[in-house]
């Protein structure tokens, strides 16, 4: 339900399914992850929440998706100005890949204390436009975001982190 509270109350493994769906309708309640990880899935489609709205709250919880092949949308949501706060997402980019950021596609909105590790296959290194927290429209805010970035794909081009992100050095 698209304006319902949900929270978490154990791990959840998607025994590598693919993924080419996403929630319907715009998300405005809050997602409360309770410190627990989503993860073995491969995303072949769009973002796993359609759109963040502004009333929307995702916050801790652990993404960890093994494939990301998708242009554009990032692996966890279509955020129109909704919130992500301790958000955490590990992913292997597969492939080439552009106009992507490894959270959200963002308009808007706000992340805070979020973290990236980004693995780049060596397909991956002829990607361009890509983001380290998110694909974002320049009125995203960031507070205390980090990201790490390692593998053969690593060279990508990535575009300058706006205030509030920065590199981590190690796993």
């Amino acid at each position: 339900n698209t304006s319902k509270n949900a929270y978490l109350d154990a791990d959840i493994d998607l025994g590598g399914d693919a993924l080419a769906m996403r929630m319907a309708g715009e998300y405005n309640a809050i997602f409360e992850g309770c410190g627990h990880t989503v993860s073995n899935y491969t995303q072949s489609g769009q973002s796993l929440i359609n759109i963040m709205g502004t009333t929307s709250e995702l916050r801790n919880v652990r993404f960890e998706c093994d494939g990301q092949a998708t242009s554009g949308f990032g692996t966890v949501a279509f955020q129109n100005n909704g919130k992500m706060k301790n958000v955490d997402v590990e992913v292997t980019v597969t492939g080439s890949i552009n106009n992507w950021g490894p959270m959200a596609l963002a308009t808007g909105g706000t992340f805070e204390d979020c973290d990236s590790t980004i693995h780049m296959a060596a397909a991956a290194a002829t990607s361009n436009t890509l983001f380290h927290i998110a694909r974002q429209d320049g009125t995203t805010n960031f507070t205390n975001c980090t990201y790490f970035v390692d593998g053969e794909g690593a060279a990508a081009s990535f575009l300058a982190d706006p205030t509030g992100v920065t590199a981590r050095t190690s796993l």
